[in-house]
């Protein structure tokens, strides 16, 4: 006779992925802030152009990525790039709420954990 266990069965632990990677331009410079704790956070904006062309205009279009950098990074970014300079950034997709007047807004952003400059250096 088999004997059973009324103990539950240990599930395999699931693989989870969150991995982001665009390159696109930066549509302003960048906001470099610090929180009160005196932790730098800089945020802008990416255009990546989409891989397809729009077939009523005939042009691609873009999405507009916002994207968040924490620490030194966030200090070194914000000092490098200006507006329309085009970037690689790696990180994680979030997204995040709050209310403002009423009214629940939501957002999803790229939270940077490494970035790369891809505009030439002017001579």
């Amino acid at each position: 006779m088999r004997k059973t266990s009324n103990k539950p069965k240990q599930r395999k632990e699931e693989i989870i992925m969150n991995n982001v990677n665009l390159i696109g331009r930066t549509t302003k410079d960048a906001d470099l802030r610090y929180t009160p704790e005196g932790k730098a956070v800089a945020t802008t904006t990416l255009a990546v152009q989409q891989n397809f062309v729009n077939q009523n205009t005939g042009k691609r279009e873009a999405d507009f990525i916002q994207v968040v950098i924490w620490g030194k990074r966030a200090e070194a970014f914000a000092n490098h790039v200006r507006k329309g300079h085009q970037v690689g950034v790696t990180g994680e997709l979030r997204t995040r709420n709050y209310e403002n007047n009423g009214q629940k807004f939501y957002v999803t952003e790229v939270l940077v954990s490494d970035f790369t400059f891809l505009e030439k250096k002017q001579a």
